[in-house]
């Protein structure tokens, strides 16, 4: 505002007349409409029709609150003239801007001395005028118009309306998902399922899925199902309960860190195609998952039926011949039922370069190193059993599988520019498994061979390596006796390949 501007605002303010400032209506403060924005509350009228011209005289007599203020100068008095602001009850003034004239008064005005003096004095009663608004009740908490704040507000409104969608589209998919809405507290659908809810919950917590409050409706009619089927294995004595929730338990974990995989790899996927911000991805990913449902349900039960079909190859093989060996070694423990072949591969300074990439490159970095270590663990005939950070775990069934996985791994890896320098440790023995995990002194070994190891070599103990050097496959050198911490003294050698067959990497690329 100028200091014209501020003038006529307080001038106006003190004869109990209303003007415009900015978009917000200042009136009198003992009118009921005092801090009008934009003049809502006012008549139509009295907003679309300019107020009439008035003489002094018609202007005292129109508004006897004036009769005691301190009479116009001759510039205020015609510029209430020119403008119309003085008369009626709430006049809308015009655009001062287009009021007052910019030119200079001349040099010899008497006015032009007496009007500094008026700016000052107006200056000081304004400020007291506006301070007077803020302590008044009536005004001081109303809301200031705030361009900013309009714009904040939109913007809440616009995310709140993005939440609601949101979660609509959740909930929709949700009940595509689970079979229906959500009508039936845990005692409900223990009763439908003919179990007792202690039964029930037993087996919800070992899926993995959290405790669920008495009365809270959580649960399907769909829900019922399972429940009971659970229930007939164990009644029809063809497993226990303890064994029937163990592999309640190993579904859940499996399934729990399937969906998690799944999901991110269709957030990564839209992110980097499609171009969508992480946010915006996951809000697409709602719709696009509602139609992988069925073909990735049919392809999960599709490979758990060929896994299984591979597992129970498995228990057809003798665990003495698959060992290979006469006498005793390292790792051979009657109470490990299990021959296995045990590696780990490890990126060298993976810690460092993990604070140097940003996220997306890390991510890219893990990606690209796991989808080698799987499709040749894969192609090798051995399984991955776990992947930690930068490092891969797997098991082969021969010892000449799993070392010809372990010498293709640093050579795939140490082959692709977009990776660091890679190590292995390798061994041959017995082992445990369960909840699909291997434990036992030859997962320790390989563990220890690996952090010994030196970048682009695979290692191995000499126990193995007296198990492999019966073909030409494998050549060993610089055999070392360590002490490894638990495990004591232990040889070892590098591995090098010899006339041993290459696994085909021919697809993976």
């Amino acid at each position: 505002m100028t200091q014209d501007d501020a003038q006529d605002a307080q001038t106006d303010a003190g004869h109990g007349k209303a003007t415009w400032t900015g978009s917000v209506r200042w009136a009198d403060a003992a009118s009921p409409q005092a801090w009008l924005p934009g003049g809502a509350a006012l008549p139509p009228e009295t907003v679309d029709e300019p107020a009439a011209e008035q003489t002094g005289a018609e202007a005292e007599e129109a508004d006897p609150g004036q009769a005691g203020a301190e009479p116009m100068g001759p510039d205020s008095a015609a510029d209430a003239s020119a403008g119309g602001a003085v008369g009626g009850a709430d006049p809308v003034a015009e655009d001062v801007s287009d009021d007052f004239s910019d030119e200079d008064p001349p040099a010899d005005d008497p006015s032009a001395a007496e009007d500094e003096t008026v700016d000052a004095e107006s200056s000081v009663e304004l400020s007291d005028f506006a301070r007077r608004l803020a302590d008044d009740p009536r005004t001081g908490a109303m809301p200031v118009v705030d361009v900013q704040a309009a714009v904040t507000q939109k913007e809440a409104e616009a995310s709140e309306q993005t939440i609601y969608e949101l979660r609509t589209a959740a909930q929709r998919l949700e009940e595509v998902v689970i079979g229906g809405k959500r009508v039936l507290t845990r005692k409900e659908v223990a009763n439908l399922a003919e179990v007792s809810t202690a039964s029930a919950r037993k087996l919800w917590r070992a899926l993995g899925q959290p405790r669920i409050p008495e009365g809270e409706e959580a649960f399907t009619v769909s829900d019922a199902a399972p429940l009971r089927r659970i229930a007939d294995l164990v009644s029809s004595e063809l497993v226990d309960e303890e064994t029937a929730l163990q592999m309640a338990r190993a579904i859940g974990q499996m399934t729990d860190r399937l969906v998690v995989w799944q999901m991110e790899a269709m957030v990564e996927y839209l992110t980097e195609e499609k171009g969508l911000s992480d946010s915006e991805a996951r809000r697409a990913s709602l719709d696009v998952f509602e139609d992988l449902i069925d073909p990735l349900q049919d392809v999960m039960i599709y490979a758990w039926r060929r896994n299984l079909a591979g597992a129970l190859g498995r228990l057809n093989v003798n665990v003495e011949e698959t060992l290979g060996i006469g006498g005793t070694f390292r790792g051979q423990d009657p109470t490990m039922p299990l021959a296995r072949g045990i590696g780990f591969i490890d990126l060298v300074s993976y810690t460092r370069l993990s604070q140097q990439l940003d996220s997306r490159e890390l991510g890219r970095l893990v990606k690209r190193f796991q989808f080698l270590a799987y499709n040749i663990v894969a192609a090798g005939g051995g399984k991955v059993i776990k992947t930690v950070g930068d490092e891969v775990f797997f098991a082969a069934e021969t010892p000449l599988a799993g070392a010809e996985i372990a010498m293709t791994l640093l050579e795939q890896v140490q082959a692709d520019e977009s990776l660091p320098k890679c190590r292995v440790g390798y061994s041959w023995g017995r082992v445990l498994s369960r909840m699909g995990d291997i434990f036992g002194t030859t997962v320790n070994l390989a563990a220890r061979l690996t952090a010994i190891a030196e970048p682009s070599t695979v290692v191995t103990d000499a126990d193995t390596a007296r198990i492999l050097e019966r073909d030409d496959a494998f050549r060993f050198s610089g055999r070392q006796d360590l002490n490894l911490q638990g495990l004591g003294e232990v040889g070892v050698v590098e591995i090098h390949r010899d006339s041993a067959p290459r696994i085909s990497t021919e697809d993976i690329s």
